[in-house]
């Protein structure tokens, strides 16, 4: 048994596009050979999904993934997206760290933080868009 993982680009028009996860790690590590040309200056839908292998073959989908993308002008990742994206988990997290202190006053940051997370760095697939995927996974 192993893990295994598909990366997937999807344009708004529902057109799934897998890409190499070598290629997707190299982007995500800001490698000189990690850009993506084509989709400079653009906002894309990203799906990861991690899968179980038996035998070499892909069993079953054990976890997904669906974030937002910015690429800059030069079609690495928008730094400036990626820091607000970072600068909101940890904002996110908060809630966690300060569980233990909670009283009759709630800080609300965190939950609004997660909010904004949500609207602009994940998206929610549609049943064919979710298929098409599967099925090039397994």
């Amino acid at each position: 048994m192993g893990i295994g993982i598909r990366s997937f680009l999807v344009e708004d028009d529902g057109c799934v596009e897998r890409v190499p996860w070598a290629r997707m790690s190299r982007l995500f590590q800001g490698e000189e050979n990690g850009c993506f040309r084509r989709r400079a200056g653009t906002r894309v839908r990203c799906a990861i999904v991690f899968l179980e292998y038996r035998d070499r073959r892909p069993t079953q989908v054990l976890r997904t993934e669906f974030s937002v993308l910015y690429f800059d002008e030069d079609g690495r990742l928008d730094s400036e997206a990626h820091g607000q994206q970072l600068r909101l988990i940890g904002q996110s997290l908060e809630a966690i760290a300060h569980a233990s202190n909670a009283g009759k006053i709630v800080d609300i940051r965190p939950y609004l933080a997660r909010k904004q997370y949500r609207e602009k760095f994940e998206w929610t697939p549609t049943e064919d868009e979710l298929e098409t995927i599967f099925r090039q996974c397994l």
